[in-house]
């Protein structure tokens, strides 16, 4: 089978020749990456085009102003437009970033970090402090332009046999979290939740225009999305010890089960991504529809093992997961390929499952221990995934 087929046959519990292995975000034929542009990641990098299935990460095209602290953005380079202050400076090792917003109701300010040699960012003032800031949050002018997705369907196009797409969502509690600390999000929650809740049903609005006109423009690009699987981020907020099952079925369930629905409506697969306990809400996490989960961390992380989620849902959802990161860059050879082999045992039986990590390095240079462990990872998994 090619990696197209072997993917799309595990997302619909079909029969596959080996269990698809999957790096998350180490994408092999995303020549515009940093893990391609890296010489520490090249040997990885090569072993992951040759010998494992392409699930491509790729951005897709978005609103002006919708999500100006969210933690999956679709667009790239700083905000735009007349309301907007955006000031850069250097310190050290470090990159600051302040982003001051002006609206009607008020100002807004953010600001995050972005350190040399670490790919990601860090936040060092939220968007919204206060309650009342919701009200100078949605007073942010919103703007969906024609969206282009001619590129989306030529990188789709390229990338052919050797995988799928999967553009990633933010669904609006992904949105919330991110622009309150934390603590603040969910106390707030808890004290101020019918405000919460109408913050979720205006993002919730939003994204849902912006996706229909994604999927619109995709089909006249040309864009197949039947071969394609978009991940839903933000579940995991509203998981315990954060927030309990009845705070997820008020502020996850309803939205992404409509997500869901029109992503099926144009025939492309949904995978809803959620790190943390799951156990007690995967009854909600079944009621948005699925095709695939990940990452089903297991205990201590998690709460659950992959073959409890294999026994419950397994029949209906393909399980992704669930190698810890932290096991790939400190853990000795011979526990990943054991880890390995108890996650075949517990998961690959019947189909649908696909071995993946929960996370990928954001560190250069990639340490020799990780990539050594990567390389156990993979050549074990094609040692003991076939049917």
């Amino acid at each position: 089978m090619t990696s197209r087929e072997r993917l799309l046959s595990a997302l619909a519990i079909g029969p596959t020749d080996r269990v698809p292995i999957s790096t998350y975000e180490l994408v092999g034929f995303d020549e515009h990456s940093w893990y391609n542009q890296q010489a520490s990641y090249a040997p990885l990098m090569d072993l992951v085009r040759e010998k494992t299935d392409c699930l491509y990460m790729a951005y897709l095209p978005g609103p002006r102003l919708s999500n100006p602290a969210d933690a999956v953005r679709t667009t790239d380079g700083s905000p735009e437009g007349d309301c907007v202050e955006y000031r850069e400076h250097r310190q050290g090792a470090s990159r600051f970033i302040r982003t001051v917003y002006h609206t009607s109701k008020g100002d807004l300010s953010s600001e995050h970090r972005i350190d040399d040699d670490i790919y990601t960012t860090w936040t060092l003032e939220h968007l919204l402090k206060t309650i009342d800031d919701l009200d100078r949050y949605l007073a942010i002018s919103w703007e969906l332009p024609e969206l282009d997705l001619s590129g989306f369907a030529e990188t789709q196009r390229r990338l052919g046999d050797r995988g799928i797409m999967m553009p990633s969502l933010s669904d609006p509690i992904c949105v919330a979290a991110d622009l309150y600390e934390m603590g603040q999000f969910l106390i707030l929650a808890l004290t101020e939740t019918d405000r919460m809740r109408y913050l979720l049903d205006v993002e919730h609005e939003r994204q849902m225009a912006h996706l229909r006109a994604v999927l619109e423009a995709g089909r006249k690009a040309g864009v197949d999305w039947t071969a394609v699987v978009f991940r839903i981020c933000g579940p995991e907020y509203a998981t315990p010890p954060y927030l309990g099952p009845e705070h997820f079925a008020m502020f996850v369930t309803p939205y992404v089960r409509r997500m869901s629905d029109l992503l099926h409506e144009y025939g492309a697969k949904m995978r809803l991504h959620s790190h943390g306990k799951i156990a007690r809400v995967l009854d909600e996490i079944i009621k948005t529809e699925p095709d695939a989960l990940d990452p089903i961390e297991a205990p201590p992380d998690g709460d659950i093992t992959l073959g409890e989620v294999k026994k419950r849902i397994g029949d209906r959802v393909c399980l992704f997961g669930n190698i810890q990161l932290k096991l790939l860059e400190h853990g000795r050879p011979e526990q990943v390929r054991q880890f390995v082999v108890d996650a075949f045992e517990q998961a690959k039986a019947g189909g649908g499952y696909v071995i993946m990590p929960t996370a990928a390095p954001i560190n250069t240079p990639l340490s020799p221990r990780t990539l050594e462990n990567y390389r156990v990872f993979i050549e074990t998994a094609l040692e003991f995934g076939a049917y």
